[in-house]
């Protein structure tokens, strides 16, 4: 995909190999966004190194999102956008999140 200046670099993080792949679908099928890349939560500390550059994290914390409500902490100092994916279940978790920097 040929990326503008325009565009909105988004970086997908999801645990769940097929959760990535159909939110990176998603997420490029609108002209506005530039899909950067896809990773796992676990390897949120690559975004340390700028290898994506994006502009915002779209992050499914999956049906235990403790662990990755962690991480979210643990990028505080990136100053990043981050929108938190929850399901219906855990919206309890909702609060955390944006505790933690989502």
């Amino acid at each position: 995909m040929t990326q503008t200046n325009d565009e909105l670099r988004v970086l997908v993080v999801a645990d769940n190999p097929l959760v990535r792949v159909g939110l990176a679908s998603l997420l490029a099928g609108y002209p506005d966004y530039a899909v950067v890349g896809q990773i796992g939560g676990g390897d949120a500390p690559m975004l340390l190194t700028g290898a994506y550059e994006p502009d915002v994290l779209v992050w499914d914390l999956g049906w235990e999102p403790q662990s990755a409500l962690e991480r979210i902490t643990d990028l505080k100092d990136l100053d990043l956008p981050i929108v938190a994916l929850l399901p219906d279940d855990a919206i309890s978790h909702a609060a955390d999140a944006w505790a933690a920097g989502a």
